[in-house]
């Protein structure tokens, strides 16, 4: 029996969060000040060069090998009229890779994802069906609008590929979305290449593009809501941010997915228990390349606010 076929009916979770509010909103300006400088700033205002400036900024941000946490998440899909806005419980781990998304809409299930290693579990409660295969069956079905493994390439440590690539500043101070400057660098690369834009002040990424060989822009990902935690690294506690607004945004597919996060516990222990799936008896089985989720209006979507008294807090253990 395969790993996708071993389905556990009852389920203890040593960890569990209880569901709240739907707490996502539009990305609205002004944005939350960024935090106090980060010790890798400039002192003088004078700009490091590009591949220095790079490298401060990625030994500024926080990374991990696990997380648990509680975001509220906003998923839209205009291509196929999908939008979806709900709280959810995170759990996601290195070595292997594994991810967890339970998600509640108004306190009732909308969907649970399972992802470990190469394969995939999805069970949609309302239509009780677990819908399983390999991660690699999403790359190639256009109709699906929920695919957590970009979620999951997206948490843990992102962007430590920009380190090795080598950079040009094409403009040292660029309006960033009306709210102030950014230091803009290109990748030294043509066809396929990325773009950074980078605060001035404190070297903390703001937003990252990657370039299509036509020029488009085919993927945004946005920065907002940096946090101080203080991380343990070779026995020293060391300062270091993690943006508590993530969204991810693909424009060729009119595809987008916005994370919230409320709370953060880092390096959290993960155990095997917390990646497997209980549903029912008489749970209907579908290939992943299927997987359907009640959609709501995307207008209903885009409107959804916050809960002021909700307000994301720094994560540290």
């Amino acid at each position: 029996m395969s790993f996708l076929r071993k389905v556990i009916l009852f389920l203890i979770l040593g960890c569990v969060f209880a569901a709240g509010g739907c707490d996502i909103s539009d990305i609205q300006l002004p944005w939350e000040p960024l935090p106090a400088t980060p010790e890798a700033a400039s002192k003088d205002g004078k700009l490091p060069a590009p591949g220095k400036l790079v490298a401060q900024s990625l030994d500024s941000r926080a990374y991990f090998t696990s997380m648990v946490a509680k975001a509220g998440m906003r998923i839209i899909d205009r291509k196929n009229d999908f939008g979806l806005s709900v709280n959810t419980d995170i759990f996601a781990g290195s070595s292997p890779d594994r991810l967890r998304i339970q998600a509640t809409k108004a306190s009732i299930e909308a969907f649970d994802a399972v992802i470990v290693g190469d394969d995939i579990m999805f069970y949609v409660k309302r239509r009780r069906t677990l819908y399983e295969g390999k991660v690699a069956d999403l790359d190639n079905e256009e109709s699906v609008s929920i695919r957590p493994n970009e979620i999951l390439e997206n948490l843990l440590q992102p962007d430590m590929h920009l380190g090795a690539r080598e950079w040009k500043i094409v403009s040292p101070r660029e309006k960033f979305l009306e709210i102030g400057d950014a230091v803009v660098l290109e990748e030294k690369k043509r066809g396929d290449h990325w773009k950074l834009y980078i605060e001035p002040s404190s070297f903390l990424i703001l937003a990252v593009e990657k370039i299509d060989a036509k020029g488009a822009v085919s993927f945004v990902k946005t920065y907002d809501r940096y946090r101080e935690l203080i991380q343990t690294i070779k026995g020293k506690k060391t300062r270091k941010w993690y943006p508590f607004r993530v969204k991810l945004e693909w424009p060729l597919d009119e595809r987008s997915v916005e994370i919230k996060f409320r709370s953060i516990e880092p390096e959290a222990v993960l155990t095997d228990d917390m990646f497997l799936l209980a549903v029912p008896e008489r749970t209907r089985a579908k290939p992943i390349g299927q997987v359907r989720v009640e959609s709501d209006k995307i207008s209903d979507v885009e409107k959804d606010a916050p809960d002021e008294d909700e307000a994301p807090k720094p994560g540290a253990k």
